[in-house]
């Protein structure tokens, strides 16, 4: 991963029902990648990283986010 050291603060809490290999990209009109930190762990993951082609395949969008100041 990337030289960057931080902590991450305490956020929300909510139910997961399913895995990134459950998911199924007809479930959902488009995927939305949190910013920052995230999607370099995310991307780093290769479940994730086929869910995401699913999606784009599929024609649906695929949005980013970047960090907020």
């Amino acid at each position: 991963m990337g030289s960057l050291a931080q902590t991450e603060l305490k956020g929300h809490f909510f139910t997961v029902n399913a895995n990134f290999e459950q998911v199924k990209a007809n479930w959902y009109d488009c995927i939305l990648i949190p910013g920052w930190m995230f999607m370099e762990l995310l991307s780093a993951d290769h479940k994730v990283v086929g869910l995401v082609r699913k999606f784009a395949e599929a024609g649906k969008p695929v949005v980013t986010s970047c960090e907020w100041d």
